[in-house]
């Protein structure tokens, strides 16, 4: 993770999350079966004499038979000994081999006080993290995303009168509040919303704070330097979460500390559930029912989450996207086009206006 940019960082952290607990499944999967098997093969090749070797593996692993004759409880002592030396030789060797591609693959870390006459180099992304990232995006998603669509103009500035009081509006969260896809800037998400309270309420400077690929952990890194005087931050975020073997209740707390801390600065805030990737075409077929089922719960401890630590909660309706698919999803299938999201922003405006609304009257 030190080798990473901090625009990168929500990155590296999805990949460690992923690494990390699918090496432990298949650690678990791999050991367990050498031992099982060295353990079956020992007491097949030892049995006692005048028994066949199926009766004696019956027998041994039978917990119910009663007290067993000491020559099968040695025996059952020496298969799970001979099973566990295999298992634990064969993690060595894993071991080992990630020990050799890590030393020869991965750049060193250390990074050396460079002189004060010179400026710092900005060190380079490591290509394994941007490679695996891209291997795993194309098993999830049948259309990954063109490279292209992730050039997003920046909406932010200054909307409605040039002087006078403004709102401070924060879009924090990933790819759907940075309006992944969108060619134009006055049709993102930020610039949607900004220019309607402009236009009907009170001028708007908006700052959208959120990165593509975020994650409800990588959220803290959007904040360190918040716009004054506090307004309205609205949250878009868990659509990687639910793609990503990370667990969801920690998720949902994660972003539940995030809104506590937001409130506590003084911000309003409104958060945006997980979409319900049942309607998205673009999964793949061998996930598409794992993520779905993850998407819902993850929406829901958002739900929680959220209000518990004084926000508002907005459940968006994707009925228009089931209905019209092909006019409301992008080329990937996963991220709205610029008709889906007006359609998500005209659904979340009523909610944005409501707290604009009590702030402004709090204020006076």
């Amino acid at each position: 993770m030190g080798a990473l940019p901090p625009d990168q960082a929500s990155l590296g952290s999805a990949i460690n999350d992923a690494t990390r607990q699918v090496g432990a499944a298949l650690g678990v999967a791999v050991q367990g079966t050498v031992l099982n098997q060295t353990a079956t093969h020992h007491l097949r090749d030892h049995a006692p004499a005048g028994q066949a070797p199926t009766a004696a593996i019956e027998r041994v692993t039978d917990l119910t038979a009663g007290p067993q004759p000491p020559e099968l409880l040695d025996l059952a002592r020496d298969a799970f000994c001979s099973g566990l030396t295999r298992a634990a030789l064969v993690a060595a060797a894993a071991a080992a081999i990630g020990a050799a591609l890590a030393w020869r693959k991965l750049p060193a870390h250390a990074i050396r006080a460079a002189p004060r006459t010179r400026p710092r180099r900005r060190r380079r992304s490591p290509r394994l993290l941007v490679r695996a990232a891209g291997a795993y995006r194309a098993a999830v998603m049948a259309n990954p995303t063109r490279p292209e669509a992730w050039r997003v103009p920046s909406p932010d500035g200054r909307y409605g009168q040039a002087d006078g009081p403004a709102l401070n509006l924060l879009l924090l969260g990933d790819s759907l509040a940075v309006s992944v896809g969108v060619r134009r800037r006055e049709d993102t998400v930020g610039a949607l919303i900004a220019t309607h309270l402009a236009q009907h309420h009170q001028a708007v400077i908006l700052r959208v704070a959120a990165r593509s690929g975020a994650t409800a952990w990588s959220l803290r890194a959007q904040q360190p330097h918040l716009p004054q005087p506090p307004g309205t931050a609205l949250i878009v975020v868990g659509g990687n979460d639910v793609t990503l073997p990370v667990s969801l209740s920690r998720s949902a707390r994660r972003l539940g500390q995030h809104a506590a801390q937001l409130r506590q600065d003084g911000w309003t805030v409104i958060a945006a559930t997980c979409p319900d990737y049942a309607v998205s075409p673009g999964l793949r077929p061998w996930i598409r029912a794992t993520i779905v089922r993850r998407s819902q719960r993850l929406a829901a401890l958002q739900d929680t989450a959220v209000r518990q630590a004084g926000g508002h909660v907005i459940h968006p309706s994707y009925d228009q996207f089931i209905a019209r698919p092909t006019e409301l999803f992008s080329e990937d299938g996963s991220h709205p086009s610029p008709q889906g999201y007006a359609a998500l922003v005209s659904q979340s405006l009523p909610a944005v206006i409501a707290a604009s609304h009590t702030r402004e009257h709090r204020s006076r």
